[in-house]
C-alpha cells in the first residue's frame, strides 16, 4: 500500500523573500509592457494623423499606361502629382484643358519619369493616401506583449508551485510505504541482515534500551555493488518493525534555489518524528547530497548541495536525538561521501552488502524460482557455481529470462538448458539467429574459441571452460563460458594465466592460419587492463616496484610512467609468447576442438574434455610478475631457480620462460641467509 505525505500547512514560512522577488519582477515586467504598448499606440496615432494630400474629387476618368505616355508626349500635361507605396505608384495629371486624369504603374518603371522630365512637366511627390496599415504597426507590439506576458505567467505559476510545495501542498515529494517485505525475503546477504536485525528490537521496544542508557545507532549506511539488495534490506527492516517506511532519492533534495533542499530535509524528519511508533527513513543514492564538501568558495548548485548536507548532518546528530527514527542510506560509492557524514553518531555503522557467495546465489535462485514450474533436471547448485560475480538482481533476471525462454518454446516447465541460456543472455545479450558470416570466417572463429577453451583447461589456476559456442550473441561472434570460482585474492600465477587465456584465441589464429584477425580486440583490451592494474594498482612488477597510482597517474613522475608503460608492454608480450607455446604443444587438441565447434556449434564441458588429449597435463606458466624480493632469488642455487620451469610436452621439451619469482627459491634463499 502506498500513501502520500503532505507536510503541515504552516510549513514554508521562509518563502516570503522568494514571493516578494517574484512579485517585484512581475510588477517591473508589467510596467515595461505598459510603456511599450503606450509608445506603440502613440506612434500609430501619429502615423494615422500625418497630413495627407487632398484627394482629387473632380477627375473625370482613368487612363491606361499607353494613353498616359501619349498624353505626356503630346505636351497636354500642365502638372503631375505622384504618390504610392512599394507595390504600386499612382500618378495624377492636370491637363491644359482643365481635365484631371489618373493612372498607375509599377515602382520599378522609370519611363514615365523620363517622359515627364523631357517635356518639363512640374511634378509633386506626396505620401500615399492609403497610409501604413495599422496591423503592421501593432503586430510587433502584440507579439512582444504576448511573449513577455507568457514569461511572467510562467514565473508566477512556477513560483506558486514551488511555494505550494514548500507549504506541503504538492503531493508525491515523499513516498510513505507500509512495507510487507520481511527478512525471510532477503537472501544472499546473511551477514548484512544479521547486522540490521537488532535494529528491529530497538524499534519494537525502545524503552528497554533507553532504561539502560543505550544510545542505539539509529543511522545505518549500506554500501556495496549495485543489485546486491540494499533497498530490499531497508524494506525488510521496516516490514519486520511494523513502522512506516519513508523512501526518498537523495537527488530529490537538490534544487536550483539555495535552501530548498534543506527545507525538504527538515520537513521529512519533522514528519517522521511525529510517527508514534517510530519510522524508517531510507535515502537511496546518498552520494547525490553527501559528497565531499569543498574548501573553496562555492556558488549555485554546489552551495545548495552543501546546505542540504549540513541540514542532514544536523538532523542525524543535532540537538534532538530522542526520537526513534532509524535512518538507512544506500550507496555504491562510499569513497565519495563526506567524512562528517560517516563519523560515529551519524552514519557510523557501515554495513557492507557484497556480492553473494555460492550458497547465497543458490538461495537467491531458489527464492526467485518460487511459483515457477521447474523440470526435474534443474540444478541450482551447479548454476550457482558458474555464476560467481553476479548480483542478486542479475540472478533474479536469469530466472525471469529462463521462464520467458520456456514460454517462447511452449514448454510446460523451465529446464536446466533454459537457465543456462538465460545466463548467457544476461551476460552477453540475445542470440543473433540471422547473423551472416563470410566464407572462412566460421573456421577462424572456431579456432579462436578453441584456443581460449584449450588454454583455460591447461592452466592449473584458471577457471575451467563449461561451454563453448560459435553462435553469435550480443557483440561476440563466439565465446567460451568459463566457470567462476569465488575468490578473495588473485596471486601472480592466476593473473598471468588470465592474460595467457585471453590471448590464446589470437595465438590459435596465428598458428592455424599464419595471420590474426580483429576478433581479439576485446581480448587485447582485457589483457592490457589486467597488466596495467597489476603494475599500477597491485605493485606486482619488480621493475616498477610497489608504487600505486590510486587512479591518478599525475602522482607518478614521467620516468615512472614511462617505466610502467614499458613493463605493461613486456607483460602482455610475455603472456602472448606463453600462449603461442601452449597452443603449439597442443595443436592436435586445438584442431579437434575447432572441428567439433564447426560441426556441432555448441560444446558442453564433456565435449571439451573429450577433445583434449589426456597425455597433455596442465602446466605451470611462469610470469614476470612479482616484487623486488627477486634479488634474493639471485643468491639461490641455479638448480633451485630452474625447479618447475621445464617439463616434457608430448615427447618434446617445452621450456617456459621464468617470469615469476619461484616461491620455493625465495624460501630456500631466505632460510640460507645469515641470521643477525
Amino acid at each position: 500500500m502506498t500513501q502520500t505525505w503532505q507536510p503541515p500547512s504552516g510549513a514554508g514560512t521562509d518563502n516570503g523573500g522568494m514571493a516578494a522577488l517574484l512579485k517585484t519582477s512581475a510588477s517591473f515586467v508589467l510596467a515595461l509592457l505598459t510603456a511599450v504598448t503606450l509608445g506603440a499606440a502613440c506612434a500609430s496615432a501619429k502615423a494615422l494623423d500625418a497630413p495627407r494630400p487632398e484627394p482629387w474629387t473632380s477627375w473625370t476618368r482613368t487612363i491606361d499606361y499607353s494613353e498616359l505616355l501619349n498624353t505626356i508626349d503630346a505636351n497636354e500635361v500642365a502638372s503631375a502629382r505622384i504618390s504610392g507605396n512599394s507595390a504600386r505608384v499612382e500618378i495624377q495629371l492636370a491637363l491644359r484643358d482643365g481635365q484631371k486624369v489618373t493612372s498607375s504603374y509599377l515602382p520599378s518603371d522609370t519611363i514615365v519619369q523620363q517622359h515627364l522630365l523631357a517635356h518639363h512637366v512640374p511634378v509633386a511627390v506626396a505620401a500615399s493616401t492609403a497610409g501604413t496599415p495599422i496591423w503592421l504597426v501593432l503586430a510587433p507590439v502584440v507579439f512582444v506583449v504576448v511573449g513577455l506576458g507568457a514569461i511572467v505567467s510562467f514565473l508566477l505559476r512556477g513560483g506558486a508551485v514551488r511555494s505550494s510545495r514548500r507549504r506541503g501542498k504538492s503531493p508525491g515529494l515523499v513516498r510513505t510505504y507500509t512495507s510487507t517485505v520481511l527478512f525471510d525475503d532477503v537472501a544472499g546477504c546473511a551477514e548484512a541482515v544479521e547486522e540490521v536485525r537488532e535494529i528491529v528490537d530497538f524499534l519494537r521496544e525502545p524503552e528497554r534500551f533507553r532504561r539502560l542508557g543505550v544510545r542505539f545507532p539509529s543511522s545505518i549506511l549500506l554500501y556495496g555493488p549495485p543489485g546486491t539488495g540494499k533497498t530490499l534490506i531497508a524494506k525488510a527492516l521496516a516490514g519486520e518493525s511494523g513502522v512506516p517506511f519513508f523512501a526518498v532519492s537523495a537527488s530529490e533534495f537538490t534544487e536550483m534555489f539555495v535552501g530548498v533542499g534543506a527545507k525538504r530535509i527538515r520537513d521529512l524528519f519533522a514528519h517522521a518524528r511525529r510517527c508514534k511508533d517510530g519510522a524508517v527513513v531510507f535515502f537511496d543514492e546518498i552520494e547525490a547530497i553527501g559528497r565531499h564538501r569543498s574548501s573553496a568558495p562555492t556558488t549555485g548548485g554546489n552551495e545548495e548541495r552543501e546546505q542540504t548536507l549540513n541540514q542532514l548532518l544536523v538532523e542525524l546528530d543535532g540537538f534532538d536525538t530522542s526520537s526513534n527514527v532509524v535512518v538507512v542510506a544506500a550507496t555504491n560509492r562510499i569513497d565519495l561521501l563526506d567524512p562528517a557524514l560517516l563519523r560515529p553518531g551519524r552514519f557510523g555503522r557501515h554495513i557492507p552488502v557484497n556480492l553473494p557467495s555460492r550458497m547465497g546465489r543458490e538461495t537467491i535462485l531458489e527464492l526467485h524460482a518460487n511459483g515457477v514450474p521447474l523440470a526435474g533436471d534443474v540444478d541450482f547448485s551447479m548454476l550457482a557455481e558458474s555464476t560467481a560475480g553476479l548480483s542478486g538482481a542479475d540472478l533474479a533476471e536469469i530466472v525471469n529470462e529462463a521462464a520467458i525462454l520456456a514460454a517462447r518454446a511452449a514448454q510446460a516447465d523451465v529446464n536446466q538448458r533454459n537457465l543456462q541460456d538465460a545466463v548467457l543472455r544476461v551476460l552477453l545479450g540475445p542470440e543473433k539467429r540471422n547473423a551472416a558470416l563470410a566464407e572462412g570466417e566460421l573456421e577462424v572463429i572456431a579456432h579462436h574459441e578453441a584456443g581460449h577453451a584449450l588454454a583455460a583447461e591447461l592452466c592449473p589456476n584458471h577457471d575451467k571452460p563449461l561451454r563453448a559456442t560459435v553462435r553469435p550473441r550480443g557483440e561476440a561472434a563466439g565465446f567460451v563460458f568459463m566457470g567462476r570460482a569465488d575468490r578473495a585474492l588473485h596471486d601472480t600465477d592466476l593473473i598471468h594465466e588470465k592474460m595467457v587465456v585471453a590471448l590464446a584465441g589470437r595465438a590459435a589464429e596465428q598458428i592455424a592460419f599464419g595471420k590474426v584477425s580483429s576478433g581479439a580486440a576485446n581480448d587485447l583490451e582485457q589483457v592490457s587492463a589486467i597488466a596495467r592494474q597489476a603494475v599500477e594498482k597491485l605493485g606486482l612488477s619488480p621493475e616498477v616496484g610497489q608504487i600505486v597510482s590510486f587512479d591518478d597517474r599525475s602522482q607518478l613522475s614521467e620516468e615512472a610512467l614511462s617505466r610502467v608503460d614499458r613493463v605493461v608492454e613486456q607483460l602482455v608480450h610475455a603472456a602472448y609468447e606463453d600462449a603461442l607455446g601452449l597452443i603449439s604443444e597442443n595443436l592436435d587438441s586445438l584442431r579437434r576442438l575447432a572441428e567439433l565447434l564447426i560441426s556441432q556449434t555448441d560444446l558442453e564441458r564433456v565435449d571439451i574434455l573429450s577433445a583434449i588429449s589426456n597425455t597433455a597435463p596442465a602446466v605451470r606458466l611462469r610470469s614476470r610478475l612479482g616484487t623486488r624480493a627477486g634479488k634474493i632469488v639471485q643468491a639461490a642455487p641455479r638448480a633451485e631457480r630452474k625447479a618447475g620451469v621445464s617439463r616434457a610436452r608430448n615427447g618434446r621439451g617445452f621450456r617456459l620462460r621464468q617470469r615469476l619469482l619461484p616461491g620455493d627459491a625465495v624460501a630456500a634463499a631466505a632460510a640460507s641467509a645469515p641470521q643477525r
